[in-house]
């Protein structure tokens, strides 16, 4: 069976936005675990993931584990798919 190339390259057209979609909500998801990471690294105190989350959502708001870092994380992935 041969493929049309305008069918192939819908396809592949297809197939970079769907990698590209994938990968930002995959980092959109996992974009708290990221923050926390990083606000565990930079402390000084020693402290467990949940107890840092808590303290992040306590401070900053809820949103203040998603908004550090997401857009240029999803931008990012986004292109390199």
């Amino acid at each position: 069976m041969k493929i049309a190339s305008s069918d192939f390259y819908n396809n592949l057209f297809f197939e970079w936005i769907s990698g590209g979609l994938a990968n930002a909500l995959t980092s959109a998801l996992l974009n708290p675990l990221d923050v926390t990471k990083t606000k565990l690294q930079i402390s000084k105190a020693k402290s467990t993931v949940s107890k840092t989350m808590l303290n992040i959502v306590r401070s900053e708001g809820f949103l203040g584990l998603w908004l550090p870092g997401v857009k240029a994380r999803c931008c990012i992935f986004i292109t390199a798919s």
